[in-house]
């Protein structure tokens, strides 16, 4: 049998995308659901 030359470092995908980008992605998400919550909140009170 021949040798195997490529062997991945993880058996997880890579997606290509740093993991800090999906934490920027994230907070900025959650920051406009806050501030959509706060508009309704404000308005009806």
């Amino acid at each position: 049998m021949p040798d195997v030359k490529y062997r991945p470092d993880s058996a997880l995908a890579s997606t290509g995308v740093e993991g800090g980008v999906w934490l920027l992605w994230g907070l900025l998400l959650l920051g406009a659901g806050l501030v959509l919550v706060l508009v309704v909140r404000r308005r009806t009170a």
